[in-house]
């Protein structure tokens, strides 16, 4: 059995940090042509401090790449990588698919106990529990709007 756990801070340790985009980063769960979606409260701050303690942070989504360039609304200077729903996914043989943190954490040389992972949803958890990555469960932006990011630091 793959040891995870369900954090509810940002370890310093960690070296990547994976989110979700939609829901999590963005308030939006669908994205609109030429509508700005609304960052969450907290974001660019929070990913802006990891930044400058050196930590990796990449966007995984189901939405696609040009999707996810179009509604970063600045935070694109603060992101490593996007993983989008042309390159993430995969089929892990259960009924729902998840996102493959296998080749993220591999693409930035850092092993699973070195990465965390954060979303919103039951898919971006099971993608964490298959590989073994910690990772936290905030809530969706239309369950709570006022969640802030800058309570998951240390």
């Amino acid at each position: 059995m793959i040891r995870h756990n369900r954090l509810y801070k940002i370890p310093l340790y960690k070296k990547l940090i994976i989110v979700d985009f939609m829901g999590t980063l963005v308030e939006s769960d669908s994205l609109i042509p030429n509508q700005v979606a609304k960052t969450r409260i907290g974001v660019e701050e929070s990913l802006n401090q990891y930044k400058l303690l050196n930590k990796k942070i990449a966007i995984a989504s189901d939405a696609s790449e040009d999707e996810i360039k179009a509604h970063l609304n600045g935070l694109g200077k603060l992101v490593d990588r996007i993983y989008s729903s042309s390159n993430v996914w995969f089929h892990s043989g259960k009924k729902q698919d998840i996102k493959n943190l296998y080749r993220i954490c591999d693409d930035f040389n850092i092993d699973f106990k070195d990465a965390l992972m954060i979303g919103d949803s039951a898919p971006d958890m099971d993608s964490a529990n298959h590989y073994g990555l910690d990772y936290i469960l905030v809530p969706n932006a239309y369950v709570n709007p006022d969640f802030d990011f800058r309570s998951l630091r240390e």
